[in-house]
């Protein structure tokens, strides 16, 4: 099943690049190592990005709002009435 490959290795290559930053320095080399070897020559636009997010400005940022769940009433549920 190569597609499982493909995704799994796009998920990989996402999380370097988009969202916070995150600590651990075997990771970034992990990913320096295997970019250089799948992306070949467009390498370098990759370890760009992913210098970036690791200096806090990802690619894109984190676009949602937390979610804040709605606040409950204290009064009981009077069946639909």
């Amino acid at each position: 099943m190569p597609y499982l490959t493909a995704l799994v290795d796009g998920e990989f290559f996402r999380r370097g690049v988009s969202g916070p930053p995150e600590p651990g320095a075997g990771r970034h080399l992990f990913l320096v190592l295997y970019s250089a070897a799948t992306y070949n020559v467009f390498a370098p636009v990759y370890w760009f990005w992913m210098y970036r997010k690791a200096k806090g400005r990802p690619i894109v940022p984190r676009l949602g709002r937390e979610y804040v769940p709605a606040e409950t009433d204290d009064k009981p549920d009077r069946g639909g009435l």
